[in-house]
């Protein structure tokens, strides 16, 4: 039986935009990543989806510095962000 409104761990897809829309529903986005994984239903998975949302959610600035600044691989992500964010703002712009 589920435990505090949390499905039983399937691996299915609804049961991980379950647990991460319970988990999105913390004020930050440390809170909600710590939700996430709390919450049991394979976490890696679930975590990155919550992870996602509250991205949107809470925008770069949300995301703890020093979680931004120890990230793997930043260097090679960063100028494709940056080159996906001046082809938005140039759609957006006409």
């Amino acid at each position: 039986m589920p435990r505090d409104n949390r499905s039983r761990p399937t691996r299915y897809v609804v049961d991980c935009l379950h647990s991460a829309r319970l988990a999105v529903e913390e004020p930050t986005f440390q809170r909600v990543i710590q939700r996430a994984i709390s919450l049991e239903d394979d976490t890696d998975t679930t975590a990155a989806v919550a992870g996602g949302i509250a991205g949107l959610k809470h925008g770069l600035n949300g995301i703890p510095a020093h979680w931004r600044d120890g990230l793997a691989g930043r260097s090679l992500v960063d100028p494709l962000a940056e080159r996906l964010l001046a082809s938005l703002r140039e759609r957006a712009s006409g």
